[in-house]
């Protein structure tokens, strides 16, 4: 017998199966956030190179893995993250990748993607495929607005073919949300959620 989460978990819940991500915001003290930015910010020091030369999600747009230490182990061991996962996922639910997905100046949009092959797109019942297998957990490691590259979804395409999203686009009759996030919110996202990458126009990643 499957127990209910708690009301505030149970919200963000919802949130999720119906538009594909939710955001918890001021979940993260901002110490956390700017610990792990000094991290990330070494990673991708030593990566620039390949950024500008080898970008490997877009032009100056560059994706590394980053090896699990300091404040990220606060976020990947937070108990209310942990309860939120166990309930979507299960208590057999497996943590398999931390990394930092970057926009510089000079970055362009992306297409909308899922991240992933999703079995909807190849024909199976949306009613089979309710609830996510993979979650992603994001954060900002710096106050996002309209200038530095939000990340853009289009809400609730978790479980619509691609290629009614694709009309429902062009027709005007879906919108995509850009994520003006700040330091210290989490991102709760369905990788099933068709979303994007936007240009970063400011000289700052």
């Amino acid at each position: 017998l499957e127990m209910s989460p708690p009301p505030a978990l149970a919200n963000v819940i919802e949130r999720l199966r119906h538009d594909g991500f939710a955001i918890l915001e001021g979940f993260l003290p901002l110490e956390t956030v700017d610990e792990c930015a000094q991290l990330a910010t070494h990673a991708l020091a030593t990566s620039y190179d390949d950024i500008v030369k080898r970008a490997n999600r877009g032009p100056m747009r560059h994706y590394v893995d980053l090896k699990p230490s300091g404040a990220f182990f606060h976020i990947i061991g937070h108990h209310v993250l942990m309860a939120l996962l166990q309930h979507i996922l299960g208590d057999n639910f497996v943590a398999y990748q931390l990394a930092v997905d970057t926009p510089y100046f000079g970055s362009t949009f992306q297409d909308y993607h899922p991240d992933g092959l999703r079995p909807i797109d190849f024909g199976a019942d949306p009613s089979t495929t309710k609830d996510p297998m993979f979650i992603s957990v994001n954060f900002p490691l710096v106050d996002i607005n309209e200038t530095n590259g939000p990340f853009e979804i289009l809400p609730g395409t978790q479980n619509l073919p691609i290629a009614q999203v694709d009309q429902l686009v062009e027709e005007g009759k879906l919108q995509s949300l850009p994520l003006h996030m700040q330091r210290g919110d989490v991102l709760i996202r369905d990788l099933r959620a068709l979303h994007r990458g936007s240009p970063n126009l400011s000289g700052q990643p």
